[in-house]
This record gives structure tokens, sequence and C-alpha cells, in this order.
């Protein structure tokens, strides 16, 4: 139990220093945060006309009718 309790521990502080590692980097160097933090856009439609290749399972005919 007490190991049990080590790993889950050991696992939150990794997702939390992580987490910030990640922010900091953001913050202090932009364009490695557009590079690397940030997907790059996905073009759905181009002259009227769904591309679906890039929809993919993100998101559905209808509810890019809305």
């Amino acid at each position: 139990m007490i190991i049990t309790l080590f790993r889950t521990a050991l696992s939150w502080w990794g997702i939390v220093f992580w987490s910030y590692a990640l922010n900091w980097l953001g913050y202090k160097f932009p364009g490695l945060s557009g590079a690397l933090l940030k997907p790059g856009k996905l073009l759905l439609v181009q002259n009227g006309r769904m591309i679906g290749r890039n929809m993919k399972e993100l998101i559905t005919e209808d509810e890019l009718m809305e």
C-alpha cells in the first residue's frame, strides 16, 4: 500500500513538474511555445467544400454546419 501511494504521489508530482516546466519555457521563449506547445491550424473547409481527411474524428459534419 505504501508503494502504491508513493507511485501515485510521484506521478502527480511529475505531471505538476512538466506542466510548470512547459509553461515556464513558453513564457521565457515565446518562439519555442509556438513551435512545440501549440498545434498548427487545420483547414476544414476550402472553396466551400469540406476536407474529410482533416476532419477525422475531431468534428462531425453536423457540428461544422452549425
